[in-house]
């Protein structure tokens, strides 16, 4: 075991992991699900972007699914750069997610089109509407609102916003 700046590098605990031990892997995840987590916080705060637990969390289980199904551990030259290699992978996944957020159009474009082909009956009408799938919205999780938007508002398919 050893200490890199004041994150501890348990060699055996990553010797564990590269003979595919699945606890092993479990107290790997544990020991640094929370410098991933930072690291993605934190580029997200320095590019003026806030990332909810949510999608935390999702890159969280993205990037440790791929590092143990694609056996990345097996690549690293010194075990001792794995936390700051660990850092470079979430910093990477969060600009990746800003990127792909950045990309979508906002819900003021998509008013903006509604807006010129509107008629003051079908401006009635979508405002039935409207206020309709807001009260449906309204009743589901986060979660769920959130798929709803990424699809419909965002134009995402199903395999981007898995």
């Amino acid at each position: 075991m050893s200490v890199k700046g004041d994150i501890v590098v348990d060699e055996s605990l990553i010797q564990s992991c590269l003979d595919g031990d699945e606890k092993a892997w479990a107290r790997f995840v544990e020991t640094y699900a929370t410098l991933v987590r930072w690291a993605i916080q934190d580029k997200g705060a320095t590019s003026g972007f806030f990332i909810d637990r949510t999608d935390i969390d999702d890159m969280l289980q993205r990037i440790f699914s791929e590092i143990w199904h694609k056996q990345r551990l097996k690549n690293m030259r010194s075990l001792q750069a794995i936390p700051s290699w660990l850092v470079v992978v979430s910093q990477n996944a969060a600009v990746s997610f800003i990127r792909r957020i950045n990309r979508m159009p906002g819900l003021t474009e998509l008013n903006d089109d509604i807006a010129t082909d509107a008629t003051p009956r079908s401006s009635v009408q979508d405002s039935d509407l409207y206020s309709q799938i807001e009260e449906f919205l309204d009743t589901l999780s986060m979660k769920e609102r959130r798929i709803v938007s990424l699809e419909y508002q965002y134009g995402l398919k199903h395999r981007e916003i898995a």
